[in-house]
């Protein structure tokens, strides 16, 4: 098993000033670095070959509403929203992104919470094309995403939606309420699937976890986390053994379902919380965890059901998607060597440290970095061609 290392970012070197207010800001400065804690490495060396054969767009979400886009394996990146100026009160952030499929089109979540008026607050669904043109609103809904935002913990929708490769199909959850168990507060909604041309929706016929989706390339066939009454369990469902006490006594547990529209779940592939599934549709890699227990990645080929478990070199979040059946691209931590870079946005003192996107080959463990620093609150989507 490959080992993560430690190291301190480097201490600030701000330039000279005689006032007094560049004094304090010396001390703030120093002192934020003084907080930040050692973050983990990962050894090399990296496979920089690896990025040639990762053929698609990667877009991704940046505070305060921005959108970023990232062709591969050209490096090409585009801004194809900026994000709003620090002194503007009133703007819209992204709460989720989907695609781009083969159309060239991106589907993103809008939550507009910072609103001069409180009654103002809404939420869309938008699609737009990859060059950042033909902007189109999907659904409107009023209130904001936030959970806290409400009473009851109730939103109309879901935090996560994925986009379909062809046909234009977004699934997306509606509805969504708190399910408290032991140890653990989770979220369900209704799974329903939203047509871009004509907008307008068709129910699913499953209730799953407000967690990461993910289309077949059919466009018919799908792998979210249904929450499942443990009695209709099979003894040997991949994960059981490796629940933590407080899931041991769940009436229900987290179960990565492959279901299908309209007919609800035809495969359960084991344990987990998050899933991703190759461009041609033939494996599914799923694992992350079951309330605070983590649990190992495995790999599942549907046509003959082989089940084995995988390691990704520096794992620091989860998969993103799969480009190809034996690449994954994940969020990790940065190289052995690297840049260590830290958000100037957040609560801890000194701010958050940023990840990397890396793809790899979980079967030789070989890895490259594809985007050197990603701020892993947010939302993250790839799109092969």
């Amino acid at each position: 098993m490959q080992r993560l290392q430690r190291r301190q970012s480097a201490p600030c070197q701000p330039h000279r000033r005689s006032r007094t207010t560049s004094a304090l800001l010396l001390g703030a400065l120093l002192a934020a670095a003084a907080c930040r804690p050692a973050i983990p490495v990962v050894p090399g060396p990296e496979a920089p070959r690896l990025l040639d054969r990762v053929q698609g767009h990667l877009v991704w979400t940046e505070p305060r509403g921005g959108l970023r886009l990232l062709t591969l394996p050209a490096g090409v990146a585009t801004v194809l929203r900026p994000a709003a100026p620090d002194g503007v009160p009133t703007f819209a952030t992204v709460q989720a992104v989907g695609g781009p499929d083969l159309e060239g089109r991106i589907v993103c979540l809008d939550d507009h919470f910072f609103t001069a008026d409180a009654a103002q607050q809404r939420h869309c669904l938008l699609s737009l094309r990859i060059d950042g043109r033909d902007e189109r609103v999907v659904f409107q809904r009023p209130g904001s995403l936030r959970r806290g935002a409400g009473p009851t913990g109730r939103v109309a929708t879901g935090e996560h939606l994925a986009l379909s490769a062809r046909g234009g199909q977004v699934l997306s959850l509606r509805d969504v309420a708190p399910v408290q168990l032991p140890g653990a507060l989770l979220h369900e909604g209704d799974l329903e699937v939203w047509d871009l041309q004509s907008q307008s929706a068709r129910d699913v016929g499953l209730r799953a976890l407000d967690l990461p989706v993910a289309w077949l390339p059919d466009g018919r066939r799908f792998v979210a986390v249904a929450l499942l009454p443990r009695e209709e369990l099979p003894a040997d469902l991949d994960g059981l053994t490796q629940l933590g006490a407080e899931a041991r006594s769940w009436p229900r547990l987290p179960v990565v379902v492959l279901g299908e529209v309209g007919r609800g779940i035809a495969t359960r592939l084991g344990l987990g919380s998050l899933a991703v599934v190759s461009p041609d549709g033939a494996v599914v890699w799923f694992g992350g965890a079951v309330g605070q227990q983590p649990r190992s990645w495995a790999r599942f080929e549907l046509a003959t059901g082989a089940l084995r478990t995988v390691e990704l070199p520096g794992l620091a979040g989860r998969p993103v998607a799969a480009a190809a059946a034996d690449l994954v691209l994940y969020t990790a931590w940065p190289t052995s060597g690297a840049e260590l870079q830290w958000t100037s946005l957040g609560s801890r003192p000194g701010g958050v440290p940023l990840v990397t996107i890396k793809v790899a080959d979980p079967g030789t463990k070989a890895f490259a970095t594809v985007v050197p620093a990603f701020d892993a609150r947010g939302s993250v989507s790839f799109g092969g061609r």
